[in-house]
């Protein structure tokens, strides 16, 4: 079960970040392409100054960069496995869901190493709950992340309404809940309303899966 939840969670964060950039080279990459187009349209075919071509050939050229960025939106399951790479993709996430350009993560402690398999799984439960404050209309405010020698510690906290976490929320109905997930990862899910009116959703879980 736990090497089938993994399999499941590298496939759905692929497709999580490439309708992303699907969207991206839609909405954003191909209204820059087609401003260039029109602006090169009005180019006087007499008067072809340096000074004409500069403006298109800056907005190729950030396409270009921007294009080679979502690249790596081909395979996000292996850059989340290599160093930085775990929390530069929920910083992205955060950016994705809810249009933040500098989502506040916070890390304490000294970072370890959570196992890869472990690891994959563990982003898309945060993942999961991330999209179901988006889907409540709730408001990202801070993700911490907690180090210890045995656990690692997420803290959530968000401004809206309670979220569930025993629905499925896949259409495939043999689908893992989040709180199974948690379950099968011998982790611990909890949410509760802070005195500041925030909810915080607090997932722990050990460094590495222990195989029975």
């Amino acid at each position: 079960m736990f090497r089938h939840e993994v399999l499941r969670a590298r496939l759905e964060i692929r497709d999580f970040f490439l309708k992303n950039t699907v969207r991206e080279v839609y909405e954003n990459i191909g209204q820059v392409l087609s401003l260039v187009r029109m602006q090169l349209a009005m180019l006087d075919s007499d008067k072809k100054a340096i000074a004409s071509i500069e403006s298109p050939g800056n907005l190729v050229g950030q396409s270009i960069r921007d294009l080679r960025v979502m690249c790596k939106s081909f395979y996000p399951d292996a850059d989340i496995l290599n160093e930085g790479g775990f929390i530069d993709a929920l910083g992205n996430t955060v950016r994705i869901l809810y249009q933040y350009t500098d989502p506040s993560l916070k890390i304490k402690g000294i970072q370890k190493e959570i196992q890869p398999e472990l690891k994959l799984l563990v982003f898309k439960i945060i993942q999961e709950i991330l999209t179901l404050i988006k889907e409540s209309e709730g408001k990202f405010e801070r993700l911490t992340i907690t180090y210890t020698d045995e656990e690692v510690k997420f803290s959530i906290l968000y401004n809206g309404t309670a979220i569930p976490f025993d629905n499925n929320t896949s259409d495939d109905d043999i689908n893992l809940t989040i709180e199974q997930k948690v379950q099968l990862i011998n982790g611990k899910l909890t949410l509760a309303k802070r005195k500041s009116g925030l909810m915080q959703v607090q997932l722990s879980h050990p460094l590495k899966y222990c195989y029975e």
